[in-house]
């Protein structure tokens, strides 16, 4: 079967059908059910979504008077109890927050994440919860608020670590933290959650270019050039990660390192396999960043560098950004161009004002 719909855009179909049925507005409440349980036959495999679509059904069904047990997708729909309106507006909370995490509305995903925590206690099952902390402390780090994407994924983790079978999902929050961990300056904890995963890497599937991709990140940052382009050049040879936005990430961080190493050549030649993936997949961001490493190391003319920087001005890349002038500005204090240095460390300070939670590493 076609799987044409992702649980996140159902979900949010879902929830508008159960508004309908909330404010008793009979006639969309129809349409909307008859719209969903089409969806649902073409969505990926996700057992939040289904539940949802029973226990709205259930109260669907009651609002209009109609038999249901004997109808698709009722079967092992839940027995009406005084928690059930509760469970209701969990899911609908949290299947919002997922919708609105995919259309990159991070602000008002947070918002939602924060509605369904507080009713977390309604969730029994601690895989279930693990994985709503993973996801809420995802959120809480596409918004760059570190300590409270810390205190989300170590919720996860914790549960995670108490469950039978669920490596991976330990592998995801330990990626994530080791990030996280970086930004609150905690560089060394952040290398441990690294070498953990990378421990048990055969275990890892097609999470383990990722891992790589990241631990050559924090060799990179410890100046560890030859350990890092030994990462990347791992994650980088698989192939189906090579092509994704991670991976194009660590083509480019490749060809720095090479560049920090002095081997322009080879750095030149990833650079433009980068670009032209970038380009292919429309990964404008990363394209912005290609341009300002033309610009420093190719043409030697910070007008390109400041075109890269004026893309990643959008809403949303402020993290980029903010990492991308610093680097800049120890490019030119290295090369003993100080004013230009001087000049994008105050872009740097800048949007730090503007935006305290972003931490120096």
């Amino acid at each position: 079967m076609l799987h044409e719909y992702s649980p996140a855009t159902v979900g949010g179909e879902i929830n508008l059908w159960y508004e309908a049925v909330k404010h008793n507005h009979r006639e969309l409440a129809v349409q909307l059910k008859d719209k969903v349980s089409g969806m649902l036959e073409q969505m990926l495999p996700d057992h939040k979504v289904v539940t949802f679509y029973q226990l709205v059904s259930f109260k669907h069904d009651k609002f209009l008077d109609e038999r249901w047990l004997n109808l698709p997708y009722y079967s092992n729909a839940p027995q009406p109890t005084d928690e059930m309106d509760c469970l209701l507006d969990f899911f609908s909370y949290y299947l919002h927050a997922e919708s609105l995490m995919e259309s990159k509305d991070y602000r008002n995903a947070f918002k939602y994440f924060s509605r369904a925590e507080d009713m977390i206690n309604e969730i029994d099952d601690p895989a279930e919860r693990a994985e709503f902390f993973f996801r809420f402390g995802r959120a809480c780090y596409s918004l760059h608020l570190y300590g409270e994407a810390h205190l989300q994924l170590t919720k996860a983790l914790t549960l995670y670590e108490q469950q039978y079978g669920y490596e991976r999902a330990q592998a995801s929050c330990k990626i994530y933290l080791s990030d996280v961990e970086n930004w609150l300056g905690e560089t060394n904890r952040a290398s441990q959650l690294i070498n953990e995963v990378l421990r048990v890497e055969e275990n890892l599937g097609d999470l383990k270019p990722r891992v790589l991709g990241v631990s050559g990140l924090h060799a990179m940052k410890s100046m560890n050039y030859e350990e890092a382009l030994k990462h990347f050049e791992r994650a980088i040879s698989d192939d189906e990660y090579a092509t994704t936005i991670d991976g194009v990430q660590s083509k480019i961080l490749l060809a720095v390192t090479y560049f920090f190493l002095e081997q322009d050549h080879h750095a030149r030649l990833l650079l433009n396999h980068a670009e032209y993936e970038a380009k292919a997949n429309n990964y404008e961001n990363l394209l912005a960043i290609c341009l300002i490493l033309r610009g420093l190391h190719d043409y030697k003319d910070h007008t390109y560098v400041e075109e890269g920087l004026k893309l990643l001005s959008e809403p949303g890349l402020e993290r980029v950004y903010y990492d991308t002038t610093v680097f800049i500005s120890r490019y030119y204090e290295d090369l003993g161009q100080l004013d230009y240095a001087l000049y994008f460390l105050k872009k740097t300070v800048n949007l730090k004002l503007m935006h305290p939670q972003l931490t120096l590493t």
